[in-house]
């Protein structure tokens, strides 16, 4: 009798713990906030990519480069037998010394300056450029200067293989030449020539209103090489 009295006090006891136990875990449960699982960010690193703006300024105002004139086909008329032709200024370049086909070294008195230009004949029949009468080297006011000495335009033609005075030019084509001067080292020279319609003289001082080209506005030399 008292053995089965012991266990409904034991029993009753233990259901009076749980109840209570419940009412505990109940109660704390009210004050818990729910939980929100975030990323791990390392501190200082964020692992999205950040873009750089640059520091901002003022435009810097750029100054236009002044265009050099392109050179023009000029309307020339060729020594003595003053047929009309257009040549095309295309480089040109000083030189103290050239070389021709057979390795022979020529020399100017002062310098040469080798003028390259296109040429086109304008004629019913082929014709050629003169070296003399044809086109002149000036500095300002000075004297005219022919085209240099039959050996320095060969020694031209063979440098820079282009076509040079007195070779045939038939109509209509345009033959790519080399002229060479042989003038004074010191001074910026003048390409002097004899325009269509003018009074066919040979010598220059009766065609003064000649039109010029300009040595510095010839541009760059085409095939050129350093004299060795």
């Amino acid at each position: 009798m008292k053995r089965k009295l012991f266990w409904w006090v034991l029993a009753i006891g233990l259901l009076i713990l749980t109840v209570l136990a419940l009412r505990v875990v109940e109660g704390r449960g009210q004050d818990l906030e729910p939980q929100v699982y975030l990323p791990v960010v390392a501190r200082g690193f964020d692992p999205r990519p950040t873009a750089t703006l640059a520091p901002t300024s003022a435009p810097t105002p750029t100054t236009m480069p002044t265009a050099t004139p392109a050179p023009q086909w000029m309307p020339f008329l060729t020594g003595y037998d003053d047929r009309r032709m257009k040549g095309l200024p295309t480089g040109g370049v000083r030189r103290t010394s050239m070389t021709d086909y057979w390795g022979n070294v020529v020399y100017p008195k002062g310098v040469f300056i080798v003028l390259f230009m296109n040429v086109v004949n304008h004629e019913l029949t082929s014709g050629y450029v003169s070296g003399i009468g044809t086109f002149w080297m000036r500095d300002g006011g000075g004297p005219f200067f022919d085209m240099a000495d039959l050996e320095m335009q060969w020694a031209a033609e063979d440098e820079y293989g282009r076509m040079g005075v007195y070779e045939d030019l038939q109509p209509q084509f345009v033959y790519e030449m080399v002229f060479a001067f042989d003038v004074p080292p010191q001074g910026t020279y003048n390409l002097w020539y004899r325009p269509w319609g003018s009074s066919g003289a040979v010598h220059i001082e009766e065609d003064r209103a000649a039109t010029i080209v300009d040595e510095s506005a010839l541009g760059q030399l085409e095939n050129w090489r350093q004299t060795k």
